[in-house]
């Protein structure tokens, strides 16, 4: 997405201030980062609302930072696509199923059909699922999955709406996999979404050395 359309939907959304957008955009011709990430480093915006309206713009669901820093991404998808790829299109696999033949994967760009059909090359599979985050948290991702630079990042501003992952759907309304309470939903949905389309990321995250739970296990990639 142009910058400057996300300007506008920040606007238009009442997140910043035109103020704001002109700061940043000064800002921006000398780092050369994205407007988006540029309006976060200069603490005008969080990252969570960054990342709802860029999910609800591409029509698909985001991860912040941390929640990529939370999963547990198993050796058998991060085969599946070359640390090359990943650099070059700022993308990490997290997650491979084999029963349903998919590949899902976090991008700072989900429109980039290019990278897309790339990575559908590369790993042969036809049905990858591409999820949002910001390149920084994607880039930091990439060192410790690919590189194992043990370093967490942890970007957003504020504190979490809530303990469980908040993700966003194709229609852009909010899902929350666990209550503040601890309640699972069991990806039961709050708006009429296909339940394919459901991601459960608590059942990625694992403590390190925790074995997975019965039923749980991602499938490995079957060598070729």
């Amino acid at each position: 997405m142009q910058d400057s359309k996300v300007g506008q939907l920040l606007l238009q959304d009442g997140l910043i201030k035109e103020s704001d957008l002109n700061k940043a955009l000064l800002q921006q011709k000398e780092t050369k980062h994205r407007l988006g990430e540029t309006l976060i480093e200069m603490r005008l915006l969080d990252e969570v609302s960054l990342l709802r309206v860029l999910a609800r713009q591409h029509r698909t669901q985001y991860l912040t930072a941390k929640k990529i820093t939370d999963l547990n991404i198993s050796d058998g998808a991060l085969k599946l696509v070359p640390i090359q790829i990943c650099e070059k299109y700022e993308l990490i696999p997290i997650q491979y199923k084999k029963a349903e033949k998919s590949l899902i994967v976090v991008m700072s760009d989900p429109n980039n059909v290019g990278a897309l059909d790339e990575v559908r090359f590369i790993s042969g599979i036809a049905n990858i699922k591409p999820l949002i985050s910001l390149s920084s948290a994607i880039q930091a991702a990439i060192r410790r999955w690919y590189k194992g630079e043990k370093e967490g990042l942890e970007i957003s501003l504020e504190p979490e709406s809530n303990e469980g992952f908040e993700i966003y759907g194709s229609g852009g309304a909010m899902l929350d996999m666990e209550g503040g309470d601890g309640e699972k939903f069991s990806g039961e949905a709050k708006v009429a979404e296909p339940e394919e389309d459901l991601i459960n990321f608590e059942l990625m995250i694992k403590k390190e050395g925790e074995p997975p739970e019965s039923g749980e296990e991602e499938e490995e990639v079957e060598e070729v």
